[in-house]
């Protein structure tokens, strides 16, 4: 039986539906872990398995359980921190010095099933859109590395794909944007207001 092609993912949350989110999530220990994985693009599993041993906040990164492990024979991968993530690390290290460092309010571990939960009972009562999910805001966090200018290898190298084709199938769209195709525009003609042949050209 042929595999069929996967769909790509149309549904993203914005980043003003995360900031709604992190704003009416209520216990600290969510919008720890929403925020951890807002701002670093890592994967959810990545995050609810970190633990303290595997923090280096003096360097500002994290070591997380390398996905390809199995393949690879690397265990870890770093990812780089920002000082918002570092200072919710170092809180979280400090108090869970032994096993995963983001856990709910009752102190356990976090599932892939409570967070799953969660979202669909904050994205309901918010009113917010579908694409809100732990993986959304890994593909968000892709398309503003690129928005901000990174390249896909940059991208890539951010979330740890294996190369840059990783991120340009599910994260290289940019039909909607004018804006960004604008600012791309100048960089290849950086003296030309209107590409020749536009609405202002006319012919001799």
């Amino acid at each position: 039986m042929e595999r069929p092609t996967p769909l790509r993912r149309e549904s993203v949350p914005t980043e003003d539906e995360v900031r709604a989110l992190i704003a009416g999530a209520g216990a600290q220990p969510f919008r720890d872990l929403l925020t951890a994985l807002w701002e670093t693009g890592c994967r959810p599993h990545e995050v609810i398995t970190l633990e303290a041993d595997r923090v280096d906040l003096d360097a500002t990164f994290r070591l997380v359980l390398n996905k390809t492990r199995g393949k690879t024979g690397a265990r870890d991968r770093r990812v780089p921190i920002n000082d918002r993530v570092a200072e919710i690390s170092r809180r979280l290290c400090t108090q869970w010095p032994t096993g995963p460092i983001f856990r709910s309010r009752d102190g356990n571990p976090w599932t892939r099933h409570a967070i799953t939960w969660r979202f669909k009972r904050l994205r309901d009562g918010l009113g917010l859109s579908a694409g809100l999910t732990s993986y959304g805001l890994r593909h968000l966090f892709g398309k503003a590395s690129l928005k901000a200018g990174n390249t896909s290898s940059e991208t890539a190298a951010l979330m740890r794909y294996r190369d840059a084709r990783m991120v340009d199938r599910p994260y290289g769209h940019w039909d909607d944007q004018d804006e960004i195709v604008r600012k791309a525009a100048r960089r290849v003609r950086p003296g030309e207001a209107t590409p020749p042949g536009g609405p202002d050209h006319q012919e001799r």
